[in-house]
C-alpha cells in the first residue's frame, strides 16, 4: 500500500469518528516533566516543522509559538523508527565518498554508475539493495547476522500473506525444524510453477539462506522483501559479512573479503529508541528495553506514561499490534478497566520474556510472537473471540477466522467497540483459496497437527502445546476424538 493511499484511508477513518479537532498538528515536545500534583507538564513548541518535507504539502501558514499543556497521562506514538543508527565504522573518516542512513535514501538513480555498499539485512537494505542494483556499476551487501525468514511480495500472483492463517501461527513453537524445512521446500516447489519460472533461481536463493540459518515464522521475524535475492541472482551484486575497517575507498568485511574502489555507503542499519523530551531519568531507563514493559506498553513503576507501536511482529503486521495496545491503553485511560497489580505485570513480563526467548532470541527486543502478543491484548481488553463457541453456533465463519488470512475483525465480534454484524461481513469476505490443491492439503497436514499438539496440551506438556485462542476448540475436538477411540477399542 502506497503512503497516500494509506494516508487517506487515515484521514477518512478521522472524519468519520469526527476527531480532526483533537490533532494538533506541526508541534513538537520540547520536554515533558512529571508533574508533583501527578500527570506530565509539556513544552510545546509549534512551528511550520513539515515544511519542505518531501512527502509535506508546502507553504503552510503555520504561527510560531511555544506553550505548556499539562496531561494527567502521556502516550508516546513515535513508534521504533524514529532517531537513525549510524554506526561508526572504524576508518571511515579515510573513506572519500558518500556515507548516509537509509533513512536519507530516496532515488536509485542518485547512485548510477557507482560502486555501492549497502549495509544491512533487513527490509530497507533488501529494498535499497535491489533498487540501486539496477542503476549502480555494482553493489555489494554487507551483513553482520543473517536477515530475517526472505519472503517475497507476491506468490503466484497473490500477496505471500494471503497464505497466513490463525492456525498456522498456533501451531507450537517448538516444531520449528520441521516449519524450516517445509518452506524450504515449498520454496523449490514453487520455483518450478509455471508462474514462477522467471524467478526460480530468487526463490533457491532464499529457500537456502533461510535454511542455512535456520530462519523461519518461529525462529526470527520476516524480511518481507525479495531484493537481497534478485540483487543477487539478477545484477550479480555479492554479499559480505560485517564491515571490519575501511581503509580509503576499500571496504574489509569479518569474512576476509574486501570490496575495493568503493564510492558510496548506505547504511540500513535501523534506529535507535530515543525519547529526548523525557527529563526524567528513571522514566527514560524504565523505556529502554521494550520487552521489559508490560504487553510492550507501560512499566509497572510508571502507570501514567504509554509507548503504543513499539513492538514487531515476527510475521502479519504491526497496526493491528498498534490497534490493539491503543485500545487496551484507551480502556485504562478511561477507567473502564484497570492496569494489573504491580506483580501481576511482573510476572506476565517474566512469562513474556520466557516465551520469546525460547525460540526467537534472535530478534532484537521489541520482536513480539504476533498470536500470544494479540489474543493477550485481546483478553485484557476484553474482545477476545470464543473459538470454541463459534465452532459450534457459526461453523462458515469459523472455517474463515482459523484458515483464511488472519483478520483484526475477528476482535470486534464481541467486547468494548463490538460490532459483530460488520465483522462477520468482513470475516467472510477475507480471500480463503486462491490455490485450492495446495491449500487444501497444507490445511489437512495443519490440522493434524494441531489436533495432536492439543493433546499434548491436555497431557499438561506445554512445550508442544498450542498457543493463543486456538487451544480451546482443538482441545475440545482432540478430546472428543480421543474419547471415541477409547470407546471404539473398548467396544
Amino acid at each position: 500500500m502506497s503512503w497516500p493511499v494509506w494516508l487517506e484511508y487515515l484521514q477518512r477513518y478521522v472524519d468519520h469518528n469526527g476527531i480532526q479537532a483533537r490533532f494538533s498538528f506541526n508541534c513538537k515536545v520540547v520536554n515533558a516533566t512529571r508533574s508533583p500534583k501527578g500527570g506530565w507538564d509539556l513544552s510545546i513548541h509549534r512551528k511550520n516543522w513539515s515544511n519542505g518535507a518531501w512527502q509535506h504539502p508546502k507553504n503552510l501558514s503555520v504561527k510560531e509559538e511555544t506553550f505548556t499543556r499539562h496531561f494527567d497521562v502521556l502516550i508516546v506514538g513515535s513508534g521504533l523508527h524514529n532517531s537513525p543508527n549510524l554506526p561508526a565504522f572504524p576508518g571511515a573518516d579515510s573513506f572519500p565518498g558518500q556515507i548516509l542512513h537509509s533513512s536519507r535514501f530516496q532515488d536509485a538513480k542518485d547512485f548510477a554508475q557507482k560502486r555501492v555498499l549497502v549495509v544491512g539485512a533487513g527490509e530497507s537494505a533488501s529494498d535499497i539493495a535491489w533498487l540501486t542494483s539496477k542503476h549502480a556499476a555494482q553493489v555489494a551487501i554487507s551483513m553482520r547476522s543473517p536477515p530475517g525468514t526472505l519472503f517475497p511480495h507476491t506468490v503466484k500472483g497473490c500477496t505471500a500473506d494471503i497464505r497466513d492463517n490463525r492456525l498456522i501461527y498456533s501451531l507450537p513453537r517448538a516444531i520449528w525444524p520441521f516449519m524450516l524445512r517445509t518452506h524450504k521446500s515449498f520454496y523449490y516447489r514453487i520455483s518450478e510453477d509455471p508462474h514462477e519460472r522467471h524467478r526460480a533461481e530468487q526463490f533457491k536463493y532464499a529457500a537456502d539462506m533461510n535454511y542455512d540459518n535456520e530462519s523461519c515464522v518461529f525462529t526470527i521475524n520476516a524480511c518481507k522483501s525479495f531484493g537481497i535475492p534478485k540483487a543477487v541472482t539478477i545484477n550479480k551484486a555479492t554479499t559480505h559479512r560485517g564491515i571490519q575497517h575501511i581503509s580509503g575507498s576499500t571496504v574489509h568485511f569479518t569474512d576476509g573479503s574486501s570490496f575495493e574502489n568503493c564510492e558510496a555507503i548506505i547504511a540500513a542499519t535501523g534506529y535507535q529508541v530515543k525519547m529526548p523530551f523525557i527529563n526524567d531519568a528513571e522514566v527514560s531507563e524504565a523505556f529502554k528495553d521494550p520487552r521489559s514493559l508490560w504487553k510492550n506498553m507501560v512499566a509497572p513503576d510508571v502507570p501514567d506514561f504509554f509507548l503504543l507501536g513499539f513492538c514487531r511482529p515476527h510475521q502479519i503486521n504491526l497496526i493491528t499490534c498498534c490497534e490493539m495496545q491503543a485500545r487496551a491503553a484507551a480502556q485504562v485511560i478511561s477507567g473502564r478497566k484497570a492496569l494489573p497489580s504491580k506483580d501481576k505485570m511482573l510476572n506476565d513480563i517474566e512469562k513474556w520474556k520466557a516465551h520469546m526467548g525460547a525460540t526467537f532470541s534472535r530478534g532484537y527486543r521489541a520482536l513480539v510472537d504476533f498470536i500470544p502478543f494479540i489474543d493477550g491484548l485481546a483478553e485484557f481488553i476484553g474482545c477476545a473471540p470464543d473459538l470454541t463457541y463459534y465452532l459450534l453456533a457459526d461453523p462458515v465463519m469459523w472455517t474463515h477466522m482459523i484458515f483464511a488470512p488472519i483478520q483484526p475483525s475477528q476482535y470486534r465480534l464481541t467486547g468494548p467497540g463490538a460490532n459483530a454484524e460488520q465483522a462477520r461481513r468482513v470475516i467472510l469476505k477475507s480471500p480463503y483459496y486462491k490455490d485450492l490443491q495446495n491449500r487444501l492439503f497444507r490445511d489437512f497436514v495443519v490440522t493434524v497437527i494441531a489436533l495432536w499438539a492439543a493433546l499434548m496440551g491436555l497431557f499438561g506438556n506445554e512445550k508442544w502445546a498450542l498457543v493463543g485462542r486456538m487451544r480451546q476448540p482443538f482441545q475440545l475436538a482432540a478430546g472428543v476424538l480421543l474419547a471415541a477411540g477409547v470407546y471404539a477399542v473398548a467396544a
